[in-house]
C-alpha cells in the first residue's frame, strides 16, 4: 500500500495480507472455471444487445406500405362499412376478384345475409342470401363451395329470385368462404367470370382468404354487431322475433301443418280509451 506525498511514501512498509485456509478454499470454488464461463456469456450478450441498439430495425420490411395504410383506415375509421370495402377491394383485386359480398350469419332466421356488396347491382346485394340448412351450404367443403352459374342453377326458380338477371350475365360463378373465427360467423363471396376452378387453386385461395381476413376479425365483429343493432331499431323487430320464435316451436313440435300470421293495426290507437290495458288483452 502506498500513501502520497513521497516522504511518506518512504515511512511506510508494504504489506500483504494472507487468507485463511478457508476462506482460500472458499474463494477458489466460487471463482471457478464455470463462473468464467458464465461471465464471458454475459459479456457476449451484453455486447449483442449493444450491436442491435445501434442497428435500425425494419419491422414493416416485407410488407406494402398501401396494406399497412387501408388497414390503419380499418381499425381507426368510424365508417367501417367503408373501409371495410376498401380494404378487402384492394386485397381481393390480387387474385382478380373486383366483385364480393360479406354476408353475416343471423341465428334467429338462420341465414347468411348481405351486409356489404361491392360490384353487383343492389338488387343482388339485398336479395342474395343462403339459409345455413338450404340445399347450396349442404354442399360445402372445407369451408368452401363454388357455385358454378351454369343451366341448372339459371334454372333455379329459388336461386333467380337471389340474383339479378345483369349479375348471371356479368359472372359464371361465386365462390363462396365460411368462417367462424373470433366468435364470428360470417361468409364472402367472390364473384368471377371464365376463371378454372381447381383444387390447387381452391387450397391456394383458403389460404389467402384466410390471411387477408385474419387481421381485420375483430373490426368485421364490431360491424355486425352494429348492423344488428341498427336492425333492431326496426318498426315491429320485437313483434317479428316473437313470430319467429312462436312459427319455430309450432313446427318443431308437430301441432300444426299450416301456420296463420295476421298482422292487426288499431285504429285511432293513442285516441282509445285504457289502450294498453285493451292491446294487451287482444
Amino acid at each position: 500500500m502506498r500513501i502520497s506525498p513521497k516522504s511518506i511514501q518512504e515511512k511506510t512498509k508494504s504489506f500483504s495480507r494472507k487468507l485463511e485456509p478457508s476462506v482460500e478454499n472458499l474463494r477458489s470454488k466460487i471463482f471457478s472455471e464455470e463462473l468464467s464461463e458464465l461471465v464471458k456469456q454475459v459479456t457476449e450478450k451484453k455486447q449483442m444487445f449493444t450491436e442491435l441498439k445501434s442497428k435500425p430495425i425494419e419491422l414493416f420490411k416485407n410488407i406494402e406500405l398501401n396494406l399497412l395504410n387501408n388497414l390503419n383506415k380499418v381499425f381507426n375509421s368510424k365508417n367501417k362499412k367503408l373501409s371495410l370495402s376498401e380494404y378487402l377491394s384492394n386485397e381481393l383485386f390480387k387474385h382478380n376478384f373486383t366483385s364480393f359480398i360479406l354476408f353475416q350469419f343471423y341465428p334467429l332466421e338462420g341465414l347468411y345475409k348481405p351486409e356489404i356488396y361491392v360490384g353487383v347491382s343492389s338488387e343482388t346485394g339485398k336479395r342474395f342470401y343462403f339459409h345455413s340448412t338450404g340445399i347450396y351450404l349442404k354442399k360445402i367443403k372445407n369451408n368452401f363451395i363454388n357455385l358454378e352459374f351454369n343451366q341448372t342453377l339459371r334454372g333455379d326458380t329459388f336461386f333467380q329470385k337471389k340474383i339479378d338477371k345483369s349479375d348471371f350475365e356479368n359472372f359464371s360463378g361465386i365462390i363462396l368462404y365460411k368462417f367462424t373465427e373470433s366468435n364470428l360467423n360470417g361468409m364472402l363471396g367472390c364473384f368471377y367470370k371464365d376463371l378454372l376452378i381447381t383444387e390447387q387453386f381452391i387450397s391456394e385461395l383458403e389460404n389467402f382468404f384466410y390471411t387477408i381476413l385474419k387481421p381485420i376479425y375483430p373490426t368485421i365483429g364490431v360491424f355486425f354487431h352494429e348492423q344488428k343493432e341498427e336492425n333492431k331499431t326496426f318498426e315491429n323487430y320485437q313483434i317479428y322475433n316473437q313470430i319467429i320464435r312462436y312459427a319455430k316451436s309450432i313446427l318443431v313440435r308437430g301441432e300444426a301443418k299450416t301456420l296463420h300470421i295476421y298482422n292487426i293495426t288499431i285504429e285511432n290507437y293513442f285516441s282509445v280509451e285504457n289502450r294498453k290495458e285493451k292491446k294487451e288483452k287482444l
